[in-house]
C-alpha cells in the first residue's frame, strides 16, 4: 500500500512539473516519464501536446531526439555514479521513457522523488 500511495504520489508531482512528463498512466509498482529540456517543451508547447496529462504522446517526428536525450542524462548519471535509472518502450510510445520500480523493503519518500527529479533537470538542462 505505501508503494502504490509512493508512487501515485511521484506520479502527480511528475504532472505538475514543466519539466516532466507522464509517457502511460501510473500501473503497479512503476512510473513510467520523460525529460523534456527547454527546447523539448517549446516544440511540444507549439504542437499543443500537453505535458500535463496522464498520457499524452510525444509526436513520432521527435521520438529518436528525446530517446537520444534520455540515453545521454542515463550514461551521465550512471558514469558519475549519482543515479542509475532504466528506461525502456512502451507499446502507446515510439521514445523510450524512464521507469521508476518500487520492489522489497526500500523507502521512497518526496525527498527522493525531487532528488531524482532536480539530478535529471540538472544533467539533461542543455541537451
Amino acid at each position: 500500500e505505501a508503494k502504490v500511495d509512493a508512487l501515485a504520489e511521484f506520479s502527480s508531482i511528475i504532472k505538475k512539473h514543466d519539466h516532466f512528463m507522464l509517457a502511460c498512466e501510473p500501473w503497479a509498482f512503476n512510473v513510467n516519464f520523460f525529460y523534456l529540456p527547454e527546447r523539448m517543451r517549446k516544440i511540444l508547447k507549439e504542437r499543443n501536446v500537453d505535458i500535463y496529462s496522464d498520457n499524452s504522446l510525444v509526436p513520432e517526428d521527435l521520438s529518436s531526439d528525446l530517446a537520444n536525450i534520455h540515453v545521454e542524462i542515463k550514461t551521465r548519471l550512471h558514469e558519475s555514479g549519482e543515479m542509475f535509472i532504466p528506461f525502456q518502450p512502451l507499446s502507446n510510445q515510439t521514445a523510450d521513457c524512464f521507469r521508476i520500480v518500487l520492489a522489497g523493503n526500500k523507502k521512497f519518500d518526496k525527498t527522493d522523488m525531487i532528488n531524482i527529479m532536480d539530478l535529471m533537470e540538472k544533467t539533461g538542462a542543455h541537451l
